[in-house]
């Protein structure tokens, strides 16, 4: 009997302790995490993520034109040939230029080239008993021809020595030249080689080079290196 009791007493302190422990309070501090608040923390926002997605579009870059490619491949010459002195065995080219690089003579009828800006002669013209002009008249033969600018780079004149050697392919390289054209004396320009940093309507984004103005300072850093 004595032993019952001493069962049954000891049962009963045993449930009162299990009932107060599952009653005590939290501790003070951060609530335990739980995988729902882990998926909670973790998703951003509808917000957030247009955000993402506004700053990481392809659409800042510039577009890769033929004429840009030109133009970086020209400015990557001038950093390494376009100064005094013996110029290196590689720069015996003549330098890249958007003729040279993406313009193609087609048949003045010839449809698929219709809409293709032309490459333009510059003309001097008189417009008065004392004053002149600059004219860019599109450059035509005595046979019927044209001669157009290509627009993609699968247009590009790789196969010419001045246009390959040059040419700037990575992404990074290209940029890094493309965002210092003005350094080189260089205009960017739109497809149809309009200069787009010209106050007046030109189409010879080239300039002239630093080197024929008696000036051989480039910047040092040459992306793509040789």
């Amino acid at each position: 009997m004595a032993i019952k009791s001493f069962l049954l007493v000891s049962l009963l302190w045993l449930s009162l302790a299990v009932f107060y422990a599952s009653a005590d309070p939290p501790p003070i501090g951060t609530p335990n995490t739980t995988m729902t608040t882990l998926v909670r923390r973790a998703s951003p926002s509808p917000t957030a993520a247009a955000d993402i997605a506004i700053e990481s579009t392809p659409s800042s870059k510039p577009e890769r034109t033929c004429v840009r490619e030109a133009l970086v491949a020209l400015a990557n010459w001038r950093q390494h040939c376009d100064q005094g002195g013996i110029s290196p065995p590689k720069c015996w080219t003549r330098a890249p230029s958007i003729e040279r690089c993406c313009g193609q003579w087609v048949d003045v009828h010839d449809r698929k080239y219709k809409d293709y800006p032309p490459i333009r002669n510059r003309k001097e013209v008189k417009t008065g008993e004392s004053s002149w002009e600059w004219r860019w008249d599109p450059k035509v033969d005595k046979k019927g021809h044209r001669e157009v600018i290509l627009q993609t780079l699968e247009g590009y004149h790789s196969s010419k020595r001045e246009c390959e050697r040059w040419r700037v392919e990575s992404e990074f390289g290209f940029l890094g030249f493309y965002e210092h054209l003005h350094e080189y004396g260089i205009c960017d320009a739109d497809k149809s080689g309009r200069a787009l940093d010209s106050s007046v309507e030109r189409y010879d984004p080239e300039g002239k080079g630093y080197y024929d103005d008696g000036n051989p300072s480039y910047p040092s850093w040459a992306p793509g290196g040789w």
